[in-house]
């Protein structure tokens, strides 16, 4: 085992290594995958039509068929079963099936030919998407925010780690020291995570939410925004799966108090996710994440 001051040494020295290649475009980082960057597209022009984002959605089998498989959840469900794309895009509206189709296809960017590296991806993903199911109930609960953009920023919230793991897969060193990757993981994924973002171009609500969702006492503004509900939506996230939180109690976070939750507490905050189980059960079989 290394000493922990050349470890120390080690890690500053990757961390401007791999700061300073991405920011030079050396590093190879995962592009937004295509069939969410023509639905952006589509959906910003002005002549757009549920028809024609249908179309779109239809070139990648797999998405078309969870799009539909989402219209006819318990979180769209109408007075008959959806039986095409067409149907679902108009049932779940456009601007939510652009988030969704974004959504849907980050599983795309989470692949390495690394064994190693596939497994941290796939811990990743299934964090992400936890995060993300709860993030959508907060959406539903909190004023001035919309579900669907509140999953996707949980799904990306974490979105940083994935350049870390790309450049780990040639790095022989990483893949054989896992504290070493994770501290790099730690130091890195909240910066290339907003740089990431923003190369991609979402907006800056989205955008800087990697570097807000460990910024306990974060109060920009007194209405709740996308980076306030992944911050709890990751607390709340830990507690459903045991884990320990090590944060500040949660009454004195202003993310916390600008939901309902902070009235009724820590306890009744958690009591309204476990009303909330079916929807965020629906979220996790479409996006592939693990049962509760």
């Amino acid at each position: 085992m290394m000493p922990m001051l050349t470890v120390d040494k080690e890690v500053q020295r990757l961390v401007a290594t791999i700061r300073r290649d991405f920011e030079a475009n050396r590093l190879r980082i995962p592009s937004l995958p295509d069939i969410a960057l023509r639905v952006r597209q589509a959906i910003e022009q002005e002549n757009h039509s549920a028809r024609h984002i249908a179309e779109i959605i239809q070139f990648d089998p797999a998405i078309a068929a969870r799009v539909i498989q989402l219209a006819n959840s318990v979180l769209f469900r109408g007075s008959r079963k959806i039986e095409n794309t067409l149907e679902a895009v108009a049932r779940i509206g456009l601007n939510t099936v652009r988030d969704l189709t974004i959504s849907l296809s980050m599983q795309q960017v989470m692949e390495s030919s690394n064994e190693q590296i596939t497994l941290k991806m796939r811990q990743l993903w299934q964090h992400s998407v936890y995060v993300a199911a709860i993030s959508r109930v907060l959406g539903r609960i909190g004023p001035e925010l919309e579900p669907d953009r509140a999953l996707l920023a949980g799904l990306l919230h974490d979105i940083g780690a994935i350049p870390v793991l790309i450049y780990a897969e040639s790095s022989p060193e990483l893949i054989y020291q896992p504290s070493l990757l994770e501290q790099l993981i730690e130091k890195l994924r909240g910066r290339l995570g907003v740089m990431l973002l923003r190369r991609w171009e979402f907006a800056d609500s989205i955008a800087i939410i990697p570097m807000e969702v460990d910024r306990w006492q974060r109060n920009p503004r007194a209405m709740p925004d996308y980076a306030d509900v992944v911050l709890l939506a990751n607390i709340f996230a830990n507690f459903g799966r045991s884990k320990r939180y090590s944060g500040p109690p949660l009454h004195t976070l202003p993310a916390f108090n600008k939901f309902p939750l902070g009235a009724l507490g820590a306890e009744g905050g958690v009591e309204i996710l476990e009303e909330a189980k079916d929807e965020i059960k629906a979220v996790l079989r479409v996006l592939g994440g693990s049962s509760l």
